[in-house]
Formats: C-alpha cells, sequence, structure tokens
C-alpha cells in the first residue's frame, strides 16, 4: 500500500496548492538473496510445501501527478484516494479486513460507486491477503452489480500473477496497469479502483477514471 499511500499524500499537497505536481513512485526487491531466504525459511514462498505461497519479484514504477498537464493531455483522472490501517496488524488477534473494509467503503462512498468497477490489487499468493479481501469486498461491495455491457466490471486482476509479488512497487505498477487498460480499453469499463494491503497496516486505495 505504500506507492498509493504516497499517491494519496501528493494529491492532497497538490489539491492545497502547495505544489504543481509530483512524481511518485516504488521500487523494490524480494529476489534479492537476503530477502528471498528470510521469506523461504518464513513459509512465505510457493513451493511443494505450500500451494498458497508468494512468488517473489521485483519491479519499479513511476508517474506524474498533475492537477492540469502542463503539456498535452492526461493519461487519467485520479478521482479519489483513501488510506486507513489494519488495527491487527502486529497483533495475535485474527485479521477481520477492518482497515481495508474502511478503505473501500470510504471510496465507494467518496467516489459514489453504482457499478462494479475494475479491481487492480496487490493479491499475490498467500491465503491471508486472500481471506482479508474477500472479507472486505463483500462488505464494502456486496449489494453492487456488474455492469451488463461491460465484461471486465466486478473482475479483479493481480499483476503478481505475472512479475509476481513486487512489494512496495506493487501500488505504482498497479496503477500504470490501470492506466494502461483505461486508455488502451481492454478494460470494458471506465472506472478502475486499485487498492493494495502492506504487511504491516497501511492499507490504501485509489480510484482511476478513463480521460475521455
Amino acid at each position: 500500500a505504500a506507492g498509493l499511500a504516497a499517491l494519496s499524500r501528493a494529491a492532497s499537497v497538490i489539491t492545497e496548492g502547495k505544489i504543481a505536481g509530483a512524481i511518485v513512485g516504488g521500487v523494490d526487491s524480494l529476489i534479492r538473496p537476503a530477502v528471498f531466504e528470510k521469506m523461504e525459511s518464513a513459509g512465505v514462498v510457493r513451493g511443494p510445501a505450500n500451494e498458497h505461497g508468494v512468488f517473489p519479484g521485483e519491479a519499479a514504477a513511476f508517474c506524474v501527478l498533475e492537477q492540469q498537464p502542463i503539456r498535452g493531455k492526461a493519461m487519467a483522472l485520479l478521482t479519489a484516494t483513501v488510506t486507513s490501517a489494519e488495527p491487527t496488524a502486529g497483533t495475535e488477534n485474527p485479521n477481520q479486513g477492518q482497515g481495508l473494509t474502511t478503505v473501500l467503503r470510504a471510496m465507494r462512498n467518496s467516489a459514489e460507486i453504482s457499478h462494479l468497477p475494475l479491481f487492480i490489487c496487490d493479491l499475490n499468493g498467500d491465503r491471508y491477503r486472500a481471506l482479508e479481501w474477500g472479507v472486505a469486498y463483500t462488505r464494502a461491495f456486496g449489494n453492487l452489480h456488474e455492469k451488463p455491457d461491460a465484461a471486465t466490471s466486478g473482475d479483479f486482476w493481480h499483476p503478481a500473477d505475472c512479475i509476481g509479488d513486487c512489494g512496495a512497487a506493487s501500488g505504482l505498477v498497479d496503477l500504470a496497469w490501470a492506466v494502461e487498460a483505461l486508455r488502451k480499453k481492454y478494460a470494458i469499463v471506465n472506472q478502475v479502483l486499485v487498492w493494495g494491503a502492506s504487511d504491516e497496516a497501511l492499507r490504501a486505495a485509489a480510484l482511476i477514471t478513463a480521460q475521455n
């Protein structure tokens, strides 16, 4: 969620008129030997003994965020951002998806989402994260419907199944995918909700809308 939280902070500062624009990015590598070995010894990496594990990856992704483009036309519009925290993170209490639910509900209300958007997220093969998403999705969007004429309405895509889990870069990788999906029109909707859940407490989301 780190990249999406940075995006949210940058958007707030731009809206306040303190800066005209920002470059927001994320870089991470989970395939460095020390990191990989630590994950493997903790039983996190997917393998013969762990079918719900993670495929480690690495990535770097950046975006330019502006109130109004200085040159050319915006590739997409950032409609809303939300951040929250999961209160059970770092405790022995079970994760009931409270932080992610708060983010998704706030996103739905602030953007007045009426039909299921396309979701792009950082699901990575970890069972814990999948359960959290299932609970939060049901609470926040359980009574919404797909758009009949939009094949990708309600779908959820996760780049980790293509390039592996890229840690702190995930939020901006997901954002870039959302922008390209809208720009090139292979997302057959005009809204993409991007969300991320960190290993610690941070939860964040951003709603990206097609630029007409």
